[in-house]
């Protein structure tokens, strides 16, 4: 009886705490505040812009090459004996005039070869002479009897032939040994650099022996590889034009700074390079060692080529560049617009076709565009 008891209270008091719950909850949900509707707000994203001006702007075709001379020459002596002087100029890197004397061979029995040419020379004269008297005496005699042209034996016109023949040869023996006294000494043929030598005073040298190598200093070449599309922008004798050539700018860092020579493209190399695909372009400077630093043989160097001139173009940061076209700002909206590059500049771009005057072109990185979406302007803070 008393277990029934407490078991009816038990469930009474579990009704009355659910009851009490269920009223509880009522009761805060009806005082909850309610939440008024509101439209979602919608981002603009905020862009910066480049004011496009368009005008005159020359294409550059860049690239780079080692300096060269236009031609190598090796000192090679025509006569053989013992060097009696060698010029302090005959060092690597040796600088010398046109006509400076760069080594002397000894002289002394080239002189007596020249005496003794002389001798019989003056002997070969003589005894023509001597024949051509006998030769005269004898045509008086023949014709105190006769009447007729001597034979050619009684007029002594082999012996005189032969006569002149020796005087010949020996004239030509003096003009050899004049000629080989002329060898002993080897002359600079033009203003140049020492760049290898392998010769000493009291050396013996013979003909055919490689004294040193020079290199001419009038000028310097750059074979620059180029892409053949390159070559439209600019002029090169015999490929683009045939007279025109394009001025071009050679740089380079040489003791601590930057140096910069004026050249021209003067010729294209004859052939494609088969494995590269490219064109070498030669560009020359012109007395590369009158200046200091002088650009040096050898040298690794950069070439910019000054090419046509594009009218009506106008430069923008490349990265304002999307496939092909640009964003243009106009009256709060983004407009898609095709431009045609025309060559890239560093980290700008030349357009030849596609922007005017005045257009406000987008340089900001944007995740998602459409065109005609809407866009808000940046402005700097002061501004």
């Amino acid at each position: 009886m008393k277990t029934d008891s407490i078991r009816s209270v038990h469930t009474i008091v579990a009704l009355a705490i659910i009851a009490i719950g269920i009223v509880l909850s009522i009761a805060i949900i009806k005082a909850k505040p309610k939440i008024k509707k509101q439209k979602p707000r919608y981002y603009v994203p905020v862009v910066e812009v480049v004011k496009v001006s368009t005008g005159k702007h020359q294409v550059f075709v860049d690239g780079y090459g080692d300096v060269q001379p236009l031609h190598k020459v090796r000192v090679i002596p025509q006569v053989s004996g013992t060097l009696t002087y060698v010029s302090p100029v005959i060092v690597k890197g040796g600088r010398f005039k046109k006509g400076q004397i760069l080594v002397k061979i000894d002289q002394r029995d080239y002189m007596l070869a020249v005496t003794m040419a002389e001798a019989r020379l003056e002997d070969a004269k003589s005894k023509l002479l001597q024949l051509e008297q006998l030769a005269s005496q004898a045509r008086q005699e023949w014709f105190m009897t006769h009447t007729t042209e001597p034979p050619p034996l009684v007029a002594k016109e082999p012996q005189l032939q032969a006569a002149k023949a020796a005087l010949e040869a020996a004239q030509a023996e003096l003009d050899k040994a004049k000629l080989n006294l002329e060898r002993t000494e080897i002359k600079a043929a033009f203003d140049g650099v020492v760049v290898d030598e392998s010769v000493g005073k009291t050396q013996f040298v013979a003909p055919g022996q490689v004294l040193a190598t020079l290199y001419p200093t009038s000028c310097a070449e750059i074979p620059v590889p180029l892409e053949k599309d390159d070559l439209k922008w600019i002029d090169v004798p015999s490929i683009t034009d045939e007279e025109k050539c394009s001025k071009a700018r050679v740089t380079a860092d040489i003791a601590g700074k930057t140096c910069y020579w004026e050249g021209k493209v003067v010729r294209a190399e004859g052939a494609i390079n088969p494995k590269t695909r490219m064109v070498n372009v030669v560009v020359r400077v012109d007395n590369p060692y009158n200046v200091y630093p002088p650009l040096a043989f050898g040298l690794f160097v950069k070439v910019s080529i000054f090419g046509h001139v594009l009218r009506h173009s106008a430069i923008i940061p490349r990265s304002a560049l999307h496939m092909g076209s640009v964003w243009i700002f106009d009256k709060g909206r983004l407009r898609f617009r095709k431009v045609d590059v025309a060559r890239s500049i560093g980290d700008k771009v030349i357009i030849s076709s596609g922007l005017k005057d005045g257009d406000s072109v987008i340089i900001s990185h944007l995740d998602a565009v459409t065109d005609g979406m809407s866009v808000r302007l940046y402005k700097r803070p002061g501004y």
